[in-house]
């Protein structure tokens, strides 16, 4: 697969952006990026603060797999990001997953995933898309450490470097 990635100022949100990308037929391995997110948004519908200084990012994944595996992906998303996001803390402080869609630093939120799915007419899975968002600005203050670790976590999440 080869990803794409789109870099946004602002937009209301990059899953909403994914989405219509992959109902107009994008290619699976699309990724959008936002710096801000004027209308992001969590499970259920609840809405996701988004300022500038953390990380906004969506995937577009077309995996051939049986529609009752879509649920998993949520969990695959949070394991693969809390092994990276784990490589950029120190020792002792440790991520945990709060099924299904939560990591969470010392209690609090850092980080959550959107998984959404489109169906074909023939009722298979037709596409995926991950949104992550990561509240880079809360747990590490500095911002020089923000932007650089935001573009490096951007890098490895898309590319695997």
């Amino acid at each position: 697969m080869q990803f794409r990635l789109e870099c946004h100022e602002v937009l209301e949100s990059t899953s909403s952006l994914v989405k219509q990308r992959a109902e107009d037929g994008a290619a699976e391995g699309l990724a959008i990026q936002a710096l801000r997110q004027s209308a992001g948004r969590g499970r259920q519908g609840r809405g996701w603060e988004s300022p500038a200084g953390n990380l906004y990012i969506s995937v577009l994944l077309r995996p051939a797999v049986p529609l009752r595996d879509a649920p998993q992906w949520s969990f695959v998303a949070a394991v693969a990001l809390a092994e990276t996001l784990n490589g950029l803390l120190p020792e002792a402080s440790k991520l945990s997953l709060k099924w299904p869609n939560d990591l969470l630093l010392q209690g609090a939120k850092a980080a959550g995933i959107l998984v959404e799915t489109g169906i074909a007419p023939s009722h298979a899975l037709d596409w995926i898309c991950i949104g992550i968002g990561v509240n880079f600005s809360r747990f590490f203050p500095t911002k020089s450490f923000c932007v650089i670790h935001n573009f490096q976590l951007t890098l490895h999440i898309i590319f695997g470097t």
